[in-house]
């Protein structure tokens, strides 16, 4: 009876150290995730610029300036952000390891199957693998960064996150939030929208050939485009013949806009240029 007693007391002082082993694992986790957090957003706020932007407000067409706002425009480098990711993981694999000693698991063995069952990891995450890799590769080579406008494809949006994995676009004209695997990125055409300070909206309509008075035609638009705010006076709008065919003549308008305008100016523009002609009873071409 006396040994029963002593071996339960010994399973349950077992249970009760085990017990202390697992609580001090989670608060070891706990506080690398803390620690990992802290130190990645560390990184992450080095790699944000602050870039100051002069908005012309209530500008005169004669190039005399009546007011002037100052705004912040905020990007951030991929390579902070990719370095803040790869901190973060770092310290949370680190701390696994040091858990499992904690708890009396030889990392040596666990590393050992890891290792055995390495290959079929790798043909499973090959995809993953793949997206780490294109992430590491646009951080270093600085195509985008958050805040920036980029067109993927078909898909336009502003760049709102990064990770080494994907990257998260907020589409332009539905808000809508797209995630893009890297490696989609990596092997796609990227066209960067915000990294010049001007933008144009180039636009085609086809007039009639009827109509006969091509100057007039491009003095109507180049006079419209002049008036219209958000439309740059330098370098001055073109309006240029592009093509002439038995359907009509295909009229090329080019318009240059402040990129941070662009977005919510073009499509508006496009309407006005439409409209203008029919105001001026020009006939067009659908």
């Amino acid at each position: 009876m006396k040994i029963k007693i002593k071996q339960i007391e010994n399973l349950g002082g077992t249970f009760v150290y085990k017990g202390v082993q697992v609580v001090i694992g989670i608060v070891v986790l706990i506080l690398a995730h803390i620690v990992a957090n802290i130190i990645s957003k560390g990184i992450y706020n080095i790699g944000k610029k602050d870039l100051t932007d002069i908005i012309n407000v209530n500008s005169s067409k004669d190039g005399t300036t009546k007011t002037e706002k100052t705004q912040q425009v905020k990007s951030t480098s991929l390579v902070f952000i990719t370095l803040g990711n790869i901190s973060y993981y770092a310290i949370m694999v680190i701390s696994f390891f040091i858990v499992l000693r904690i708890l009396g698991i030889e990392s040596t063995s666990l590393i050992a199957l890891l290792g055995a069952s390495g290959l079929a990891i790798g043909l499973a995450v090959q995809g993953s693998l793949s997206d780490i890799a294109s992430g590491v590769l646009l951080a270093l080579l600085q195509t985008y960064s958050i805040g920036e406008i980029i067109q993927v494809g078909d898909v336009e949006g502003k760049v709102v996150d990064f990770t080494i994995l994907n990257t998260i676009l907020q589409d332009v004209e539905t808000d809508s939030i797209i995630t893009i695997p890297n490696r989609k990125i990596q092997d796609s055409i990227i066209y960067n929208q915000t990294r010049q300070p001007v933008r144009y909206l180039v636009n085609d309509v086809t007039i009639s050939n009827n109509e006969k008075d091509m100057d007039k035609i491009k003095d109507v638009i180049k006079q419209m485009l002049l008036t219209t705010d958000g439309v740059l006076d330098t370098p001055p709008p073109s309006v240029e013949v592009e093509l002439i065919n038995s359907t009509g003549t295909v009229v090329r308008i080019k318009a240059a806009i402040k990129s941070q305008d662009y977005a919510t100016i073009a499509d508006p523009l496009r309407t006005k240029i439409r409209q203008t002609l029919i105001d001026n009873k020009i006939e067009l071409k659908k």
